[in-house]
């Protein structure tokens, strides 16, 4: 057999402006539908639009800053020490 190999634990599929979309069957195992997924890291969902993508970007970045703001309170490291954690470990 030449050609692509499926992982049917790693597929889904979704599908855009179907009503009623007709079952992928690799291997005659029906693959899951899913709402949305994450490419490149970049969320991507069926509705269109980039409103969750937006979201997922907001909640990392708030995220990333929530680890920093433990560094930039605390007594104990300098203000160059602050810098370097804010700048080059994050």
């Amino acid at each position: 057999m030449v050609g692509l190999k499926i992982n049917q634990k790693k597929t889904e599929i979704m599908t855009l402006n179907m009503a009623t979309p007709a079952p992928v069957k690799p291997e005659d195992k029906i693959l899951p539908n899913t709402n949305t997924f994450t490419y490149l890291g970049s969320v991507i969902c069926d509705e269109g639009g980039a409103g969750s993508n937006i979201k997922c970007r907001l909640s990392k970045a708030r995220s990333a800053l929530m680890t920093l703001q433990v560094v930039w309170k605390s007594a104990q490291y300098c203000f160059i020490t602050k810098i370097y954690h804010s700048c080059v470990l994050s």
